[in-house]
């Protein structure tokens, strides 16, 4: 009985980590994941804060939500699916804790088959179709923002 208590105490320390983990390489920031609807962003996370409609010339006009420092990237066409999920927000992390204000040092000690140079650090591979989170970093060597979207080319 007394390892069956002890194991579901580790389990009650662990879950509130994980839990709160806003960034999610490879996945999503927020609860905002690549390849949700609108719809599902909308019932995650609520009505946003401001919306955009800019336009790329390489895939037409797309839909913007912010929701304060983070945004949210959707397609306008077809089933409007997340693209890109991007923030500047410093209260975002990892479940390690990195994230904005974070150093390159931490991100590559902290974030799993993360690399960086000195613009930034990233995971995934840069190419079509591919996913990555990409943390962008200041000429101090700090995040400023991250990044996680299917490259479009």
């Amino acid at each position: 009985m007394t390892k069956t208590l002890a194991a579901t105490a580790l389990i009650a320390l662990a879950l509130p980590a994980t839990a709160s983990a806003r960034i999610v390489p490879q996945r999503g920031i927020a609860g905002a994941n690549l390849d949700m609807t609108q719809a599902q962003v909308r019932a995650k996370l609520g009505k946003p804060d401001k919306v955009g409609h800019p336009k790329s010339p390489i895939f037409g006009q797309y839909t913007t939500w912010f929701y304060g420092g983070t945004s949210v990237d959707m397609f306008r066409n077809g089933d409007g699916k997340v693209f890109n999920v991007s923030t500047t927000s410093k209260s975002e992390k990892t479940s390690g804790g990195v994230g904005v204000g974070s150093t390159a040092a931490a991100v590559e000690k902290g974030v799993s088959r993360a690399s960086c140079n000195k613009q930034h650090c990233w995971v995934g591979r840069f190419q079509g179709g591919r996913k990555v989170t990409d943390f962008t970093l200041s000429s101090k060597g700090r995040v400023t923002r991250v990044t996680i979207g299917y490259v479009l080319d």
